[in-house]
């Protein structure tokens, strides 16, 4: 009797042995597991970020939200910034963009206080240099009028160029296609309070780039040449997916004869999710 209460003894401690080893296999599972989850989600997000500013900057969208930020013109650093972010970062990650101290744009579509995994990624906006005294410089960019919000974003822009000696503008003729009538020409005071009577083209017969030495025009160029998908025909066709209509976009310039932009601006995208 003795003998089998001794066998029956072990088998119920090499049995147990066995449940703890289980019970612990479980519990380091589940852990691993959840290190796993959270591993994935913090890549995600973290990856997210960068690719998001990173198009924003390759694209020279970036810079134009900083350019906005720096004139004051906060409402179109934000409704261009939002438009974008909002086509990059998914619905189940909230965001907020900053200039320095200054938030441009937020979505707390998920509640950052209630956010398990949150980063960052940053860029560092470079100033242009300083001019030199006495000449000017401008940038151009195509402005966007969403007439179903309302709200107007940059879908084309070029930073500052050389530096000139003069910067008035020009009267413009640009032709375009127009998917149902062909190609037609319109003609559009650039800037709008043009009043001399210069006369510039970009069209499939003169397309070349004005002389004279006009930090505008220069810009205005710069700017048609960029955004059309084959600049040696001089004849404006999509822009980033749509139809050019001067109904709805506006060519827009700001030129300066002072330093500006010299400083290294500090841009950080934050993303969080629950």
């Amino acid at each position: 009797m003795r003998n089998k209460g001794y066998v029956m003894t072990w088998d119920a401690i090499i049995a147990l042995i066995f449940v703890i080893l289980v019970g612990i296999s479980i519990i380091s599972l589940e852990q691993m597991r959840s290190i796993n989850v959270k591993k994935i989600g913090f890549l995600e997000i973290h990856s997210t970020g960068e690719n998001s500013i990173g198009v924003l900057n390759k694209m020279g969208i970036l810079e134009d939200i900083v350019i906005y930020w720096s004139e004051n013109n906060t409402q179109l650093a934000n409704d261009t910034a939002t438009f974008y972010l909002e086509q990059f970062i998914p619905k189940t990650m909230g965001y907020r963009l900053t200039i320095g101290n200054d938030t441009v744009c937020e979505n707390q579509r998920i509640l950052e206080a209630e956010a398990v995994e949150k980063t960052g990624a940053g860029r560092f906006i470079s100033g242009y240099g300083e001019n030199k005294s006495g000449e000017f410089v401008a940038r151009a960019w195509l402005l966007y009028n969403d007439t179903s919000t309302n709200k107007s974003f940059s879908i084309g822009n070029v930073s500052y160029g050389r530096g000139t000696m003069n910067s008035d503008g020009c009267n413009w003729t640009i032709e375009y296609i127009n998917a149902t009538n062909g190609n037609e020409n319109v003609t559009l005071l650039i800037p709008s309070d043009y009043s001399d009577n210069r006369s510039c083209n970009y069209t499939g017969s003169s397309h070349s780039e004005p002389g004279g030495g006009d930090a505008i025009n220069d810009a205005i160029y710069r700017l048609l040449s960029k955004i059309d998908w084959n600049p040696d025909d001089g004849i404006l066709d999509k822009i980033n997916d749509y139809d050019y209509n001067f109904t709805v976009m506006k060519f827009k310039v700001a030129n300066i004869s002072t330093p500006a932009f010299i400083n290294t601006t500090d841009v950080n995208l934050i993303l969080w999710m629950g």
